[in-house]
């Protein structure tokens, strides 16, 4: 909340954190997944072999461009919100990278069961699990705030131009009240997760 009353560009400052710290540990994950001895074993039961003729399906793509609408959140305006701070001109292909993410961190299971193991049979087992959890902590901040600026743009901006037609405009009061209002919208996300976390959720 305080790090969206600073305004965007404060926001874009901590996303230099929050955003690089994961990469970085993910790298470090990375190197030390495949320099562990059986590392080639692993990676291909993971990848398997490839059916190539899958591609020429209709149901890959269906679900290639279902998986797409969920990760990008289509419908709910978190991109559109973030993409209206660029220029007009901003070349979106030169910001476009190669994730390794998705390789290496997927689904509820992976990341809060087979990891955990893995790293427990790892020397130095507390320092992996400590960059292995500060990664998803920082995700998890980052996809917070991404969330949380959507509904703080919408209702900040409804709330400047109703007063602007007043002809009376306190930007500090309407930050408060947006953020306030806003946080109410992540408070059922919040609960679920603490359903999924407890091992008691049919999710799990």
């Amino acid at each position: 909340m305080l790090i969206l009353v600073k305004g965007h560009e404060y926001m874009g400052k901590v996303a230099y954190v929050t955003s690089t710290a994961p990469y970085l540990i993910i790298i470090i994950l990375f190197f030390r997944g495949v320099t562990l001895e059986g590392a080639t074993d692993g990676v291909h039961y993971y990848l398997g072999k490839p059916d190539y003729a899958r591609i020429f399906k209709t149901e890959t793509w269906s679900a290639a461009l279902i998986q797409i609408c969920f990760s990008l959140n289509v419908g709910y305006g978190g991109i559109i919100v973030l993409a209206s701070y660029n220029e007009r001109t901003n070349n979106c292909f030169k910001d476009a990278w190669i994730v390794i993410s998705g390789v290496l961190v997927m689904r509820l299971s992976l990341a809060f069961v087979a990891y955990p193991q893995a790293m427990a049979k790892m020397p130095w087992t507390p320092v992996w699990a400590a960059f292995f959890f500060g990664m998803l902590f920082f995700l998890g901040i980052s996809s917070e705030v991404g969330e949380f600026t959507l509904n703080f743009s919408y209702i900040f901006e409804i709330i400047l131009i109703m007063l602007e037609r007043q002809r009376v405009v306190q930007l500090h009061k309407v930050a408060n009240i947006a953020a306030k209002a806003s946080h109410k919208f992540l408070d059922y996300p919040f609960l679920l997760g603490v359903d999924i976390l407890s091992g008691s959720s049919c999710a799990y």
